[in-house]
Parts: C-alpha cells; sequence; structure tokens
C-alpha cells in the first residue's frame, strides 16, 4: 500500500555559515509492514557536538538523513534499538550552543531524544542547561514515515517530518497543541496540558512565529510537573525589569524546601526589577494580563514589541512593569472559556526583537460563570498600578505638577496615553527607600526614573521604575551648555523642568548622594518608621520631594529640590483645610513657599513613562496629590 507521503516545510534551526548547503529528503519506510521487522536508529554528532546525521537500519536496508563525518571527527552517537511493530513517534531536538558556558557560538541541534510509541523516551547523553527544546511530532490523524531538511557540512541546519496518513492504531502520549509545539523552549517543553493563547501571537506573521525561541514562565508548576493548583497557591510575587524583557516569580517553598524558589525568563542584565506582591497562599491568583494595543494584522511593521505589560488578580490588584507607553489603551487578555493565566512566554533577543505573551492550561477548579476582567482606573482613565486607594480616602488641593502639559499640539493627549497612577500610605511603617536620587542640572528627570518604598511588613511600593546601578548619574557626563545647544527648552528638558533649582551643585555633591544614601536609605530599625511630612518642590511643576520621619531624620531629597520646599504635606490633624484652591494658583506663581497641609494619610502620584530626548526614559512621577480620610 502506498503511503503517500508528505514532507513538512523545513525550519531553519542551525545558525551555521558555510555556504555550501544540501536538502535532504529520507524516507525511512515504503509500506507499513516494515514496522514489523527490528530497527537500528542511530543519532551521529560531528566533533563540535552538534547534529550531524541520522540513520535508521534494519533488513540489511540503510536510509540517511544528513552526512556524517569520518569516524575521526564523530564526538559521540547513540544507538537506539526499536522492537518489532514500535515506531517512531517524533524527536525533541535540543537547540543551542554545544559548549555550555559559551553564549555567542553558532546555533544547531546538540541533542536528539527520540520518542517512541509505547516505550519510554530515549534520551541522548547530553542535556546542557538554558537550551531550546523544540517537539516534532505528527499531526493528529498522521503517522511519522521520515524527516527531511538540510545540512551545512556535517552539521544539519533545517528539520522537517515527511507524513502521511493514518497513525495506525499507535497509542500516542499527549503532547502540546502544534501552536505550542512549534515554537522552541528554554530548558525544556511546557507540560503538555499548557499550551499558547493565539492572541498573543496575532500580531505576527507565519514567518515570523517559526523557529521563535521562548522563555516560558508558568504561575502555577514546577519543574516536577506537580499540580497546577498546589505551587499557584505559593505565588507571592512578580518582578521584571524596566523594559519588561525579564521577568521573575517568587514563591513561597513548600514544606522541606527553601523559604522562597524564585524563577525566571529572559536575559538578566543585573537591572532593577519592580515588584508586585501576590497572596497565593491566601488564595489571590493572576486571572489576566493586560498588553499594550496590538497593530492591525494588515497594519505596516516590522515587530510587534510589547515594552510593557501588566497582571490583573482575581483580587482586582493590578501591576504594570516596564516603560508602559500607550499604557491608556491597555488590552486585558482574558483566557477563552474552560481555562485559566497559566503563565507568560518571553521571546528574548529573537533576531534583536523579542515578544511575549500568554501560556493558558485548562481550569483546575469547579466550572463558574467568569465575569469579565475590570481594569481600575482613576477619574482621568490612568490605570491604578496596584490597586486604587481606599474608599474613605479623598484627594485634597493642591496637586503639583498638574500644568505639567506641553503647549504643543496633541502633546497632552500623547503623555497621558503613557500615564499610570499610584499612591503612597503615608500610615505605614517604612523599613527603606531605594532611588531617592538627585538630578544635576544636564539631567532629565526620566533618567533618575522613580523611587521604591519599602515597608515593614515586606510589601513595597514603586512610585515610578528605579534605574539600575549603571544608570545613576554619578557624573556630568556631557556639558550642559553643549548638550542644550541649538535645542529648544520644551525639546530637551520638558516644562516641568522648567525653573528648577538643583539641591546637588557639584560632582562630589552629586556623588555623595546618589552613590550613598541616595540609592539605598534605612530612615530606622527592622520595625520601621512612619513619615510624618512629604516636603515638595514645584506648583504646576513636580521638581523635588524629600520625606521626613516621626524619629526626626530626613530622607535624600528625590528630583531638583534647591532652595525651601514650596508646600509639606503632613500627617497630623492640625488645622486640617478644607478649601486649598487658592494655594495652588500661589504656588503657581512661586508665592507662600512653605505652606503646610495638614491631615494627610496617603499620596497620589501620577507614573509617566519616559521619553526624553536622547536617553533610555524611565517612568517616573510628574505630579503628587495629597490624600485624606473623611
Amino acid at each position: 500500500m502506498s503511503l503517500n507521503p508528505v514532507a513538512d516545510e523545513p525550519v531553519e534551526i542551525g545558525t551555521f555559515y558555510n555556504p555550501n548547503e544540501t536538502s535532504y529528503e529520507t524516507s525511512f519506510l515504503s509500506s507499513w509492514d516494515e514496522v514489523k521487522h527490528a530497527k537500528s536508529l542511530e543519532i551521529i554528532y560531528e566533533e563540535d557536538g552538534y547534529l550531524s546525521c541520522i540513520r535508521l537500519t534494519y533488513n540489511d536496508r540503510t536510509c540517511q538523513f544528513g552526512d556524517p563525518p569520518p569516524k575521526s571527527e564523530i564526538s559521540r552517537a547513540h544507538v537506539i534499538p526499536i522492537n518489532p511493530n514500535q515506531w517512531i513517534e517524533g524527536f525533541e531536538m535540543i537547540i543551542g550552543d554545544p559548549i555550555e558556558s559559551r553564549e555567542a557560538g553558532p546555533v544547531g541541534i546538540v541533542n536528539v531524544d527520540v520518542w517512541i510509541y509505547g516505550a519510554d523516551i530515549e534520551y541522548g547523553s547530553y542535556r546542557p542547561k538554558d537550551r531550546y527544546h523544540r517537539l516534532f511530532v505528527p499531526a493528529d490523524g498522521k503517522a511519522l514515515v521520515g524527516i527531511c531538511g538540510s545540512s551545512k557540512g556535517n552539521r544539519i541546519n533545517s528539520f522537517a517530518l515527511v507524513q502521511c496518513e493514518g497513525d495506525q492504531g499507535f497509542s500516542q502520549r499527549a503532547v502540546n497543541d502544534e501552536l505550542t509545539r512549534s515554537l522552541s523552549w528554554r530548558n525544556g517543553l511546557p507540560p503538555s496540558h499548557v499550551r499558547v493563547l493565539p492572541d498573543s501571537l496575532r500580531a505576527l506573521s507565519t514567518a515570523q512565529r517559526k523557529g521563535l525561541r521562548m522563555d516560558g514562565l508558568l504561575f502555577g508548576t514546577d519543574k516536577q510537573n506537580e499540580d497546577p493548583a498546589t505551587t499557584a497557591a505559593r505565588l507571592i510575587r512578580i518582578s521584571a525589569s524596566g523594559d519588561a524583557s525579564r521577568i521573575e516569580l517568587t514563591f513561597a517553598g513548600g514544606p522541606g524546601q527553601t523559604p522562597t524558589i524564585v524563577r525566571t525568563a529572559g536575559p538578566n542584565h543585573g537591572g532593577s526589577l519592580k515588584s508586585m506582591d501576590i497572596d497565593g497562599p491566601g488564595g489571590e491568583t493572576i486571572v489576566s494580563v493586560l498588553m499594550p494595543p496590538m497593530p492591525d494584522e494588515e497594519a505596516d511593521f516590522e515587530w510587534y514589541v510589547p515594552k510593557w505589560f501588566g497582571v490583573v488578580t482575581n483580587r482586582g490588584t493590578q501591576g504594570i512593569f516596564g516603560e508602559q507607553a500607550s499604557i491608556e489603551k491597555a488590552c486585558p487578555i482574558n483566557p477563552p472559556s474552560g481555562c485559566d493565566v497559566a503563565g507568560l512566554f518571553l521571546s528574548p533577543a529573537f533576531m534583536q526583537h523579542w515578544t511575549l505573551g500568554v501560556l493558558i492550561a485548562p481550569t483546575v477548579s469547579s466550572p463558574t460563570s467568569v465575569l469579565p476582567v475590570k481594569v481600575s482606573r482613576d477619574e482621568e482613565g490612568r490605570i491604578w498600578d496596584p490597586e486604587p486607594p481606599p474608599p474613605e480616602w479623598s484627594l485634597c488641593e493642591p496637586c503639583v505638577g498638574i500644568e505639567d502639559r506641553s503647549t504643543i499640539a496633541g502633546q497632552e493627549r500623547e503623555n497621558r496615553s503613557n500615564e499610570s497612577a499610584t499612591y503612597l500610605n503615608l500610615m505605614q511603617p517604612v523599613v527603606c527607600f531605594r532611588r531617592l536620587l538627585a538630578a544635576p542640572e544636564w539631567c532629565h528627570f526620566d533618567q533618575i526614573g522613580g523611587f521604591e518604598v519599602q515597608f515593614a511588613n515586606g510589601s513595597s511600593r514603586f512610585i515610578g521604575m528605579p534605574p539600575s546601578d549603571d544608570k545613576i548619574p554619578l557624573t556630568e557626563e556631557v556639558s550642559y551648555e553643549d548638550f542644550r545647544a541649538g535645542i529648544t527648552n520644551v525639546v530637551v528638558d520638558g516644562p516641568r523642568i522648567s525653573g528648577s533649582k538643583v539641591h546637588v551643585k557639584t560632582m562630589s555633591e552629586l556623588q555623595e548622594q546618589n552613590g550613598g544614601p541616595g540609592k539605598v536609605w534605612y530612615p530606622g530599625g527592622e520595625e520601621g518608621v512612619r513619615i510624618i511630612a512629604v516636603h515638595i518642590w514645584g506648583g504646576g511643576y513636580l521638581h523635588g520631594i524629600q520625606f521626613e520621619m516621626e524619629n526626626g531624620m530626613s530622607s535624600p531629597k528625590w528630583g531638583k529640590a534647591g532652595g525651601e520646599p514650596s508646600i509639606s504635606l503632613r500627617t497630623d490633624a492640625a488645622s486640617k483645610s478644607k478649601s486649598l484652591h487658592d494655594i495652588t494658583r500661589n504656588l503657581i506663581h512661586g508665592e507662600r513657599k512653605g505652606k503646610s497641609v495638614h491631615g494627610v494619610v496617603g499620596l497620589k502620584f501620577v507614573v509617566r513613562g519616559g521619553n526624553s530626548f536622547g536617553s533610555d526614559g524611565l517612568p517616573g512621577p510628574v505630579t503628587v496629590q495629597g490624600l485624606t480620610q473623611r
């Protein structure tokens, strides 16, 4: 009986530079009767450790894919016996550089695991860490009858299956869906019940999806692939870098394990991470992911590069990570009915681009009616990060930074589209502040980004994105006058810097703050110290902030905080003001500096994504306003 084999389109795996390429299409079977024979499958690797040849032998017949090197140049070979009436189910390829410590070498197939129907997987002898796994198995209702692809020299460069209709009744093991297994996964394939949410890749063409290398990060499963409900209940924190290219998950350890377990995806450049706490042990779980708006499928674009993402939990807590451009148009990515959000995936540094998306899995709990995920926003439509203040808190005047809008047509709308809102509880004892940095005269505000406040209960509040150590301004990198030559104030500085006065006027002063307490400042012991006042420089534009503690200590000043503060917000209830609209006007015109507002229990900040000229801007605060308790 003719098998009518059809070859799949080969997937290019190698990055070899040999110009001579040889194509192969190797049939293993001419009829199903040949499955009855005992067979031997040999996997051969050349001297540098890359796959060179796959050879099947039975009944004195040899079917060969690839060109093996001379015996003296074979680094290893793996011979797999296949019993009568057994057959090959598929191949799991490990892709990367065979030298584990090297990251910049050629990429190719460095190990092959052979899946046998009804038998154990035959694992190859070399399994380097941090390499990518790609599964090649037949489509549903089809069977593998050969392989095809190409080689460059003695190295396999591309690979695919030759399939035919009819699976011949073989008992197949559970595998991922076709889209998920068409991608390469770092350190192993996802569990078979986990799959990529197709909408996550909607903006990528079929060609762009081919060969994508993924870092999978599961919220609710571990290396032993235990029940997702088990470890999901231990997720306590999600963290991400300033451009969202690295994500870390922290789990509370189980019985007999270390107190915390951290799992990561994306390259580690040693930069700062922004974190959001999650009460996994208390039942809080991630139910939706926020993503930047995707371009239309017909749009002319090179790549969909989401520089930020967000998560929403079943308690309404939501975290924003990354540069937050066009955050106003955030799209909630919800799982389909019968599925839960199981994790995230990254495709870092692929062709100098990367993408990010959602992993889903069948619901493990009893089916319930799924309510649409509602994203919390403030009165002007900004997303709250991570949640709005208590409902009994209300805003009081003045709002410092209310005029932080360009007069250029269309700029105000653009600014608002990059803004989120957060609040700081002044009633909680504080253990430390991180990145209360001074901005020298030449520095843009989004070069110092935001700061972190860590409380005594172990939680943190991020006011924007703190810069990494290598981005902290410590020296005057460029002459201020030279930098501004030929460039207007609005383009270079933005209006919020107009009129600001620095509090560090020499390089030694700058280094003393930003290289010392400005990086990390501890106001007291482990029990923490409460904030009793917040001193603010600015009026229509936010220039600087300083915190005064109940033990009499004062924090380093963030931003440009020269001279006397414009206003102080105090937590004591003395002479609480009812209406302070006149104060706002006076502050804008620089009058009545030093005015105090009492009875403040919190601060609302508007955080804007960085977009300064000539720099990698970080989200930071652009307005601040007091919150009082009704």
